[in-house]
């Protein structure tokens, strides 16, 4: 067998590692629907618009137009190559493609439901045609990318020296690095920069080993231009060019004059690769990074984020690194983040114990020194905290937590991972550890596509009639188009608790072809008819809006409700539905079968919101027919003057479920009668005594104005129950009411 097949042979891991990587990222394309990666709308307008051959677009201010040129003044490397690979591409009318959904939720991975920053219908289903076949075929221009990035990886650690296996085990650790593989299959410039900075990498590397010469310099110069046209995150890329020419120059003795002809050709080439670029900007924008017109800000400065801000958003840059899907509103199982945390964790562990025998020769393992190109790896992690740095320079201006402006390092960070992964276990295990552990990555990337992000775009379950029964029939028209069947509601509305959840399932038919996307809510209300816990959304949380439906089937439609914390206990609200019209805002009628008026939502409850209760042999107290036992009373001042209030609370429990609804009235009277009172339902209206349990605990206030003109003296305040429709009292063991006590009316004249 020749040498030259020996040596292809030595490489097969990195051969499979690159199938493995172009499945998951074609997976990926395949599960993620159109524009639903960050900005992937507008970076595919800018592709779109050099595939057109109308030049280099123009950053206008952002309108309130969706197909506004957000990312029109980012550098062109990316945009080029994937305009180059769609040339001959099938064009469209992309507004028809990419149609928003109103409630969309951005940057907000709580939300229920509406992960779909646009509408998807079936034009957009495999096989792709027309401009949707653009969009992915633009999307295999990152994925190519990527795909370099991962070989680069593995090139630049065999030139360090590493164990093939080590290499093998940072290539994986981009290769399968869920968020690296999401933006490798999106219309995106974050895995051009990627490829960009290990391709820079690589070169400084093989540099180190090599004396300087002029072609090398200027290659380096090169790469860096072409790293700062993907994106101006890599402008550490010189520093890093020149700081492998110092150490090259240093080990070949070379003098410091020469360091310094090599830099400035390196430096020049550079300058001259990416320059054009920057003329470009200044004759349009009249500077050279136009970042106030891309962040829409009349200064960049106007907004420099404190530390706290940066500290605090840590978490999310780690999220979002390894894996936030969408437009930052799709987080993975919270095992996955355990798991990255865990990895990250070993390779710190390994690292230190990796440099402690590199310092220390005469130990265990005496050969860490010999492990791998030392100053090698300091350039490789000079360049890990370059890319940071850059990173952090950024965030001081915009409040983005965003892991994938990391990716012009991510090659670096990925051989750092590996080297202290393998720094766990002595030499003759390190490479095997380093690779076992590389490969439980595959795990979370091979999952995340069916089980976080399909999941997140799927449409609601479609039957037909006969096959669904609800729990709890409605059978009324929402509008003439759309007939509400029945709800599913668990748990039940007659007993919620602050910090509930409830599962609210709609069956809902078309009963005609509708061409408007009517806006679904559903809203939580209070006993005031004031909204606690409001959804506005198409239905389908976001992913399946009225004019996809087929007249004649079911949608089944689940929403979660979290109950507030702080909602008013024990009080009674209404749980509604109905449907409108967004751009006028008007709700719907809501109709019979017989298509007779009934408003403009359906009432789903009562919802009865309570608090705590004690068993019924705990209640001592009064009681009143049967069932309301007065348990206690406060009163605030029993000395007044005429004109001022009488204010109080008065606490009651049941023994016993209560049919109907009374008036609790607080009666304040004199020698000659009634003098003042204060009569209506329990707590103003919120708990209605039919919605009472035995055991529940209600305490209801009192206010009672003092007529101006009541004399002074000592006046009884007395409570009690009747019934408004009828009149009758509550009776008690000894009457109809029950005395709170004695009140003083002072002599006005004698207040100041």
């Amino acid at each position: 067998m020749s040498s030259r097949h020996t040596r292809w042979r030595r490489h097969l891991g990195i051969v499979a590692l690159l199938t493995v990587y172009l499945a998951l990222a074609s997976t990926y394309n395949f599960v993620t629907p159109l524009f639903e990666a960050p900005d992937e709308i507008w970076h595919y307008l800018y592709v779109r618009h050099l595939a057109s051959g109308k030049g280099l677009p123009i950053q206008v201010e952002t309108g309130s137009s969706l197909l506004d040129q957000q990312e029109a003044a980012q550098p062109p490397l990316y945009y080029a190559l994937a305009a180059l690979v769609t040339t001959s591409a099938p064009r469209g009318e992309l507004s028809s493609i990419a149609v928003e959904n109103p409630s969309g939720s951005v940057g907000d991975p709580t939300t229920d439901g509406n992960k779909n920053h646009f509408v998807h219908g079936l034009s957009q289903a495999f096989p792709w045609r027309g401009e949707v076949w653009t969009v992915h075929l633009a999307r295999a221009t990152s994925t190519a990318l990527g795909a370099l990035t991962v070989a680069l990886t593995y090139l630049t650690g065999l030139e360090l020296g590493l164990p093939l296996g080590v290499a093998l085990a940072g290539a994986a650790a981009v290769a399968l690095n869920p968020q690296f593989l999401f933006m490798s299959a999106a219309v995106d410039n974050d895995v051009a920069v990627a490829a960009a900075g290990a391709l820079l990498l690589w070169c400084v590397v093989r540099q180190l080993r090599r004396p300087l010469s002029h072609r090398r310099s200027a290659m380096h110069g090169v790469v860096a231009g072409l790293a700062l046209l993907a994106k101006p995150l890599a402008l550490g890329g010189v520093g890093l060019v020149c700081l492998a020419l110092g150490i090259a120059a240093w080990r070949a003795r070379e003098s410091i004059r020469s360091f310094v002809v090599h830099s400035v050709i390196a430096t020049g080439v550079a300058t001259a690769i990416s320059g054009w670029w920057l003329i470009h900007n200044l004759l349009a924008y009249r500077t050279a990074l136009p970042l106030d017109l891309f962040l829409a800000r009349t200064d960049t400065l106007s907004h420099v984020s404190r530390l706290s801000e940066i500290v605090a958003g840590l978490a999310g840059l780690d999220e979002s690194f390894w894996e936030l899907f969408g437009w930052f509103n799709i987080l993975a199982p919270p095992a996955h983040y355990v798991l990255y945390n865990a990895l990250m964790a070993l390779g710190g562990v390994g690292l230190a114990s990796w440099g402690l025998r590199l310092w220390n020769p005469t130990g265990q393992l005496a050969p860490a020194r010999r492990y791998c190109d030392w100053l090698g790896f300091a350039v490789v992690a000079a360049w890990s905290v370059l890319a940071l740095a850059g990173l952090f320079l950024w965030l001081l201006i915009v409040t983005a937590f965003q892991g994938r402006l990391a990716f012009s390092g991510i090659a670096a960070y990925a051989i750092v991972l590996a080297v202290g992964w393998a720094g766990l276990a002595p030499r003759r295990f390190a490479t095997a550890v380093s690779l076992a552990l590389a490969s439980v990555l595959a795990v979370p990337a091979v999952s995340a596509p069916w089980l976080v992000i399909q999941p997140a775009y799927a449409r609601p379950r479609v039957l037909p009639p006969g096959a669904v029964a609800p729990r709890r029939p409605v059978n009324e028209l929402i509008g003439p188009d759309v007939l509400l069947l029945g709800v599913d509601l668990d748990p039940a509305l007659s007993s919620l608790h602050p910090g509930d959840v409830v599962d609210v399932t709609l069956y809902l038919e078309g009963t005609h072809p509708m061409n408007r996307d009517y806006t679904l809510f559903i809203q939580l209300l209070d006993w005031r008819s004031t909204p606690l816990v409001k959804v506005d959304s198409y239905p389908g949380r976001g992913a399946f809006p009225t004019s996809f439906w087929e007249p004649g089937t079911v949608i089944v439609d689940r929403y979660r409700l979290d109950v507030p914390n702080n909602v008013a206990v024990p009080s009674v609200g209404d749980l509604i539905v109905g449907m409108y019209w967004r751009p006028t805002m008007e709700r719907l009628p809501v109709l019979d079968l017989d298509e007779r008026p009934l408003g403009n939502a359906i009432s789903l409850g009562p919802v009865v919101f309570r608090g705590d209760s004690v068993p019924t042999s705990d209640v001592h107290g009064v009681v009143f027919g049967d069932t309301m036992v007065l348990v206690g009373h406060s009163i605030e001042r029993t000395s007044l003057a005429p004109g001022e209030m009488l204010q109080g609370d008065l606490e009651y429990a049941t023994l016993a479920p209560v049919d109907r609804d009374y008036t609790i009235f607080v009666h304040l009277m004199g020698t000659s009668g009634l003098v003042a009172q204060d009569d209506g339902p329990p707590r103003g209206g919120a708990f209605p005594t039919r919605f009472w349990m035995p055991g529940e605990r209600v305490t209801t206030p009192f206010a009672i104005a003092i007529p101006s003109s009541l004399r002074q003296g000592v006046y009884r305040l007395v409570t009690g129950w009747y019934d408004e429709k009828t009149g009758a009292r509550l009776r008690t063991p000894e009457g109809d009411s029950v005395v709170l006590g004695d009140v003083q009316i002072l002599d006005s004249r004698s207040q100041p």
